[in-house]
């Protein structure tokens, strides 16, 4: 009885220190992962105060000599275009994104409810063209902008990707996830389709949605091929091309880059910020229903 009650007690114990092992385990890494992952922007951010000479020193440093919040000034005030990037790379993301949305969630619903000739052959199309990388496509698309007369100017960047397959594809999957109830009983009261869209689907899309914004807004935010194919002027650059343009031919202003990154990098912050709930929402949704 005491063998037996011995043999018990070590099976007991043996899944706890297991657990203990595996929990330091995925600890240490979630914590070498995290490190890794936040030494580029910590890095961007120190370096934003620092001098040029400091930037380069090695190894680097985390806390400046001395703090040199003018780099913040220069960048705004040595290029007279700055606030213009600004407010382009703003306009274009926020257009953008609104209709990027509506669109998506417009055809995802369409895919995923509607029932008209060819859905399936039309969808199977549009997932095929996935396999097409972007870069091809960019010759064909400027060479329409052109006829169109768009090139070197805001709408020849936003224009062409106003809808996109892995937009449609995500949405059409999250409102097949749907239960069909909720538009049978619209339905029932009379609703039209549309409003059953806009009224009953739209808000229970709300997580899918901050989602896709994120991934679309900080793609388009941060966009460089595009823009640097279609646009001439230096006042229809976007923020991310005129932080390009401080780098010289026979130096870079790094103290300027790295001040102009934050201005880059605080929209995308503040979005993730504002649409962390829903996000949360939707990747727990997801991995409940998978």
């Amino acid at each position: 009885m005491a063998t037996l009650a011995r043999n018990q007690t070590v099976t007991v114990q043996r899944p706890r220190f297991s657990f203990r092992i595996s929990r330091v385990i995925f600890l240490t890494l979630a914590v070498i992962v995290t490190v890794i992952a936040l030494t580029p922007f910590i890095l961007t951010v120190s370096g934003s105060f620092k001098t040029k000479s400091e930037i380069l020193d090695w190894p680097p440093t985390i806390i400046p000599q001395v703090f040199q919040w003018q780099n913040y000034v220069e960048v705004w005030n040595n290029s007279r275009f700055f606030p213009q990037w600004i407010l382009n790379s703003v306009l274009l993301a926020g257009f953008h994104l609104l209709v990027y949305l509506g669109i998506c969630s417009a055809a995802g619903y369409a895919f995923a409810r509607l029932r008209f000739p060819g859905a399936t052959v039309l969808f199977i199309a549009i997932l095929g063209s996935i396999m097409v990388p972007g870069q091809v496509l960019w010759v064909p698309k400027f060479l329409i902008i052109n006829q169109l007369g768009l090139v070197d100017s805001l709408p020849g960047i936003a224009l062409p990707d106003l809808a996109e397959v892995f937009g449609v594809f995500f949405m059409t999957q999250f409102f097949k996830s749907l239960p069909k109830e909720l538009e049978e009983a619209a339905s029932i009261d009379g609703a039209s389709t549309f409003r059953t869209f806009r009224q009953i689907i739209l808000p229970n899309a709300y997580p899918a949605l901050a989602a896709l914004a994120i991934l679309r807004f900080q793609g388009e935010w941060n966009g460089f091929q595009w823009p640097l194919i279609v646009v001439r002027s230096p006042d229809h650059l976007t923020l991310p091309l005129g932080l390009a343009s401080f780098q010289g031919l026979f130096g870079v202003n790094w103290n300027w880059v790295l001040a102009g990154a934050m201005f880059n990098a605080v929209p995308i912050i503040i979005l993730v910020i504002f649409f962390q709930k829903y996000f949360i929402r939707s990747a727990a949704s997801s991995a409940v229903k998978g």
